[in-house]
């Protein structure tokens, strides 16, 4: 892929204003991810319908380098196809700022914005979506890198149901086990785990797995997702009131000595809600499948190559084509004692910038 730095043209759409290759036509606002804006485009050269990520300030400070390089970097190394395709970079430049554009493949719309509308879901049509964001974690997962920020709104659709990962800003490696701390608060805390809520560093791919339990219910209620995320406390105590108050065995992955204490002090200790009860609509084998991944101790979580041979998705499930294997991705820039000039680098360097 070689990044493209041809002529742009200014164009003027929904009271925006961008600098764009000329190559592209038809602008249309997508949506905003909450780190950059999404245009939905015409490519006249390849013929064809393409997204693009415009991220402003690519090179403002360590967190929006390390994100931008997540965003480029996994998005070439994995090749799946419930994976987004990166097509090309471009970027333009102004003054001191860049802002970096990523094309790729299109969809439809986001998984959130099919929830929350008024269409018609069927079981074989959860079924299925679940089913390939499953076979997505299987092979993201066998890299090594936890996608971090599982939620409805980082899963594209197409109205054939086909359904891709779309983002990998705050993807991580397995053993980084830091990255919590410093990212809570920005992406979307309704599907987190409870491990990831700021009362272990033991966190690897079962968290995702909790984010998927967590789509899943928000396709059955149909309604806001499970859990109260006003704060740490309080939607892990809501966590409490569905699956009941952990056995101490379960509670052992928790090393945050202050959390720990503070649950046991403030958290009453309910015994555990039948899921038939918040899901009464769900029959014995969804209510299984959905149990598996949400438990509470992620020891205890089953993982993503475990669910796929679930009872619930045998009528997806091919041993042959489901459990492909990825390349260990290594995080090379994540440190955070990188100095923002090697990671400036970095990101010069895989788009072609010369910034001498």
């Amino acid at each position: 892929m070689n990044p493209s730095k041809t002529e742009k043209i200014l164009v003027n759409f929904s009271g925006k204003s961008i600098y764009i290759n000329k190559r592209y036509s038809n602008l249309k606002d997508a949506y905003y991810t909450g780190i950059s804006e999404s245009y939905t485009a015409y490519d006249n050269i390849s013929d064809r319908e393409v997204k693009i990520l415009a991220i402003e300030n690519a090179l403002d400070w360590n967190g929006r380098i390390k994100g931008t390089l997540n965003e480029i970097n996994l998005m070439k190394h994995f090749q799946h196809e419930n994976i987004l395709q990166l097509y090309d970079i471009d970027f333009y430049e102004h003054n001191d700022s860049l802002t970096l554009y990523l094309i790729t493949e299109s969809m439809d719309t986001s998984l959130d914005a099919v929830i929350r509308s008024s269409q018609d879901l069927t079981d074989l049509h959860i079924k299925f979506i679940i089913y390939q964001i499953l076979r997505a974690l299987v092979y993201i997962h066998s890299a090594g890198v936890i996608l971090g920020n599982l939620s409805p709104k980082v899963v594209g659709i197409n109205a054939n149901c086909d359904v891709k990962i779309t983002d990998f800003w705050f993807a991580f490696a397995n053993n980084e086990n830091y990255w919590y701390e410093d990212h809570i608060y920005d992406v979307d805390r309704l599907f987190l785990a409870p491990e990831c809520l700021n009362i272990a560093r033991f966190i690897t791919t079962k968290s995702d797995i909790w984010s998927v339990g967590c789509i899943m219910a928000y396709f059955l209620k149909r309604q806001n997702p499970l859990f109260n995320p006003e704060n740490s406390l309080k939607q892990i105590n809501s966590m409490f009131e569905l699956l009941g108050f952990p056995a101490e065995d379960d509670l052992l992955f928790i090393n945050n000595e202050e959390a720990l204490s503070s649950l046991f002090k403030t958290s009453a200790k309910p015994d555990k809600t039948p899921f038939k009860v918040i899901f009464p609509e769900a029959d014995s084998l969804a209510i299984d499948f959905l149990e598996k991944m949400l438990v509470f101790n992620p020891l205890k979580r089953w993982d993503a190559e475990k669910l796929l041979k679930h009872e619930y998705l045998k009528d997806f499930y091919e041993p042959k084509n489901d459990n492909t294997t990825a390349m260990v991705f290594e995080f090379d820039y994540h440190d955070r004692w990188t100095k923002t000039k090697v990671l400036k680098e970095k990101l010069n360097r895989i788009i072609g910038r010369d910034a001498s």
